[in-house]
């Protein structure tokens, strides 16, 4: 039986990744366009004037530390090891209000579905996670599709 605590806990970690993964997202793409010399509006260049690549990179690894379960993965992102951003970070709408269900169908093993998009507005998202440790982690990521629940990559 899902503990009030687990689901909690569940919630925090999917909204506090992805809330920390735009963030750093919408960082690297301001930090891209300074670098390749295009325009940034003054409060843009001013929010990254003290983050340097390596800070960056150490950031990104620091989100996975604290989110997401460590292992190799074959595609997407690894820690400190970004494949891919969006300018406005890749999760859209996030919102404890807006998470669908917690289902907990083993005691180390959840599935949190929102209704948030993921690299496009609108749909859904389902992060499975893991529990390493006493913590909730998140393991891998699906979108919602015609055909069902399909892998993405984090």
């Amino acid at each position: 039986m899902p503990q009030p605590d687990d689901i909690e806990a569940c919630k925090d970690a999917v909204v506090g990744f992805c809330t920390a993964i735009n963030d750093w997202e919408t960082a690297q793409a301001i930090l891209d366009r300074v670098s390749r010399g295009q325009h940034v509006i003054g409060l843009q260049r001013e929010a990254v004037e003290e983050i340097t690549p390596e800070s960056h990179r150490k950031e990104h690894a620091n989100i996975f530390d604290r989110f997401v379960v460590p292992r190799d993965r074959s595609y997407g992102s690894s820690p400190g090891e970004p494949n891919s951003w969006g300018n406005k970070g890749s999760f859209f709408d996030v919102a404890h209000e807006s998470i669908e269900s917690v289902d907990l169908p083993a005691h180390d093993r959840a599935e949190v579905v929102t209704n948030w998009g993921y690299q496009l507005p609108g749909g859904r998202t389902m992060f499975v996670l893991k529990r390493r440790n006493g913590s909730w982690l998140i393991d891998s990521l699906k979108v919602d599709s015609t055909e069902g629940w399909e892998d993405a990559h984090l």
